[in-house]
């Protein structure tokens, strides 16, 4: 049986590429608000790519990277993790499996949590498990419809959702400690998408929001 993935956990992958320092692609609201979150340095960087195929081997032009950095091996993920004791912690093209498989060996320490691309993940119960968490990036993700119980996650200020099309529920933010919250549906070239949350009174039940962002077709609030 062929392996389906790669991991990469080397730094030296990350610093060949944009994604040395990332940062907060659309929501720059945070820039003012949260410049400590808009761009840090990550104490871990974790990626998760599809193996290459034959056909793209035998391309002329064949970036060999995979082979160069990464591991067939998912546990240079938990190695990675469990060495470094991140509070900044960048994931990217993660699948729910490695989701579910990563959070026991950081969530311990994790404050920020950048999900880049992570675009199949569709269930964030095991963020409740992250009681330091305090600031969650989401960029784009076509497949996340809910929220997750945030009871246990008291520090929680920040949820940034960009280019994250489906939410519908986010009723787990009513008794949050939530402080800002943003929205974005727009993609790459600019389109929105229809406002599919169930219930936007929820926004003034929050106890503690002071920053909202919402940008859909027919909605767009920012305060």
């Amino acid at each position: 049986m062929k392996n389906r993935y790669i991991y990469i956990a080397d730094p030296k992958w990350f610093e060949s590429t944009a994604l040395r320092d990332p940062i907060v692609f659309g929501d720059h609201k945070m820039h003012g608000l949260y410049p400590e979150w808009y761009q840090t340095v990550y104490d871990l960087k974790l990626l998760v790519t599809d193996a290459p195929t034959e056909a793209e081997k035998r391309a002329p032009i064949y970036n060999n990277y995979r082979e160069m950095y990464g591991s067939i091996d998912i546990e240079v993920l938990r190695d990675a993790a469990l060495q470094k004791k991140a509070k900044h912690v960048f994931l990217n093209g993660f699948k729910q499996e490695h989701l579910d498989y990563i959070t026991p060996f950081i969530q311990e320490d994790v404050e920020l949590l950048y999900l880049f691309k992570c675009n199949s993940i569709a269930d964030l119960s095991v963020l409740s498990k992250c009681k330091n968490l305090q600031c969650l990036l989401v960029f784009w993700n076509n497949n996340l419809e809910k929220l997750w119980d945030m009871e246990e996650n008291k520090e929680l200020k920040v949820i940034s959702l960009d280019a994250v099309t489906k939410i519908r529920d986010i009723q787990s933010l009513k008794n949050s400690t939530v402080a800002y919250f943003a929205s974005d549906s727009s993609d790459n070239s600019g389109n929105r998408k229809d406002l599919l949350i169930e219930d936007i009174k929820i926004f003034d039940e929050m106890p503690n929001l002071k920053h909202l962002k919402l940008v859909y077709k027919k909605c767009c609030i920012d305060y």
